[in-house]
């Protein structure tokens, strides 16, 4: 009795949890090299469009089916934000002069801020506390921050929450780091919902998560289909998009197709570590890789960003 106990509890076991294949998986194709010199790559919310920077003096637009298009960059701008509703944030010129840039068309138009100096003079340094930042877009207004004083012990910068609005450039600033709406025309604060984790309770059948615990990584599915160890060996990154789950271990970042538990193996060319990737998306048929390149890399000194991709697996 005892031994059929036993073994009804190991099938179980094995039907829920499939045997771990942490590290295995086929040698997937040799990722592409989009860009040696260039900024996250980022999507709009819609995830209809994604863009990053080509060496600081072209913007690159992606569609869902991996298709480029080029839009040149004038002199002195680079990607500061976005994408969102098919435009982008620029900084311009030695002031960092906020641009709005339309996805489309390539057409730019300056956002003017009261708290920039007048062309030609220098930029305030930050002790003055009369430099803005802007980094985010709405459909409204532009996000951003300034330096507002240092911690008392610590010495380290305070900034404080800036914005300036698209239309009117009324410039709002705000001591309390609390969300705002960027699309909403009063700036209203923006509810901040504590993320919870995921469960088949709460997502329902037929859904489909990661669930991480330490070193642990498994894919969950919530109904009949048994659930996949991803990893046992610790990971940098995890992510689950669009039906694939990717995650960064060793020396290489690993994919997984939660529909047909097709498995790949990504490496970089021309490296030995996957020089610790900072974004892993899924975006349509191809998955896009930014890493950092560390100093030294190609003669440089300093910190540099790459962006890759390779078809996402079938």
């Amino acid at each position: 009795m005892r031994r059929t106990v036993f073994s009804i509890a190991v099938f179980v076991l094995l039907f829920v949890v499939r045997a771990d294949v942490s590290l295995g998986g086929q040698r997937g194709p040799a990722v592409q090299l989009l860009s040696a010199d260039s900024g996250y790559f980022t999507l709009d919310a819609s995830r209809k469009v994604g863009i990053y920077s080509d060496g600081g003096v072209r913007l690159k637009v992606v569609n869902r089916d991996g298709r480029l298009r080029t839009l040149p960059l004038a002199t002195g701008c680079r990607l500061a934000g976005g994408p969102h509703g098919g435009e982008a944030l620029l900084t311009c010129g030695e002031n960092d002069l906020p641009t709005v840039i339309d996805l489309a068309t390539g057409a730019t138009q300056e956002v003017a801020n009261p708290n920039s100096p007048p062309p030609g003079r220098e930029t305030p340094n930050r002790a003055s506390g009369a430099r803005d930042t802007f980094y985010a877009l709405g459909r409204h207004w532009l996000g951003g921050s300034r330096f507002c004083g240092s911690h008392v012990k610590s010495l380290a910068d305070i900034d404080c929450p800036v914005f300036l609005n698209r239309v009117t450039g009324e410039r709002r600033s705000y001591s309390d780091p609390t969300l705002r709406d960027l699309d909403d025309p009063g700036l209203r604060s923006a509810p901040y919902r504590r993320p919870r984790a995921p469960s088949c309770r709460s997502l329902g059948r037929g859904a489909t998560f990661v669930r991480a615990r330490r070193n642990l990584l498994v894919l969950v599915r919530c109904g009949s289909r048994p659930s996949t160890i991803l990893t046992r060996a610790g990971y940098f990154t995890f992510s689950l998009e669009e039906g694939i789950a990717t995650w960064a271990a060793g020396d290489s970042i690993f994919a997984v197709n939660a529909l047909t538990d097709r498995r790949v193996r990504f490496r970089f060319p021309g490296q030995e570590r996957a020089s610790n990737p900072i974004s892993v998306i899924v975006f349509g048929s191809f998955i896009y890789f930014t890493v950092i390149d560390p100093p030294g890399t190609d003669g440089r000194q300093t910190f540099n960003f790459s962006t890759y991709r390779a078809p996402r697996p079938r």
